[in-house]
């Protein structure tokens, strides 16, 4: 499930499936600009490997 929250204005619902899902033992991802860095990054890295169709 792909889940986005306004910090400004955060849905109440939106923020009880969060807690649902810490509450059954679920994880979490939240991505910070360190790991939205570095998944960039390996992405780039990934399409200069590849080589071009055409």
């Amino acid at each position: 499930m792909l889940l986005s929250i306004n910090p400004l204005n955060p849905n109440p619902l939106r923020v009880k499936k969060v807690v649902d899902v810490l509450k059954n033992d679920g994880i979490i991802i939240y991505p910070d600009r360190h790991s939205l860095r570095s998944w960039m990054q390996h992405f780039q890295q990934k399409s200069d490997e590849t080589p071009a169709q055409n």
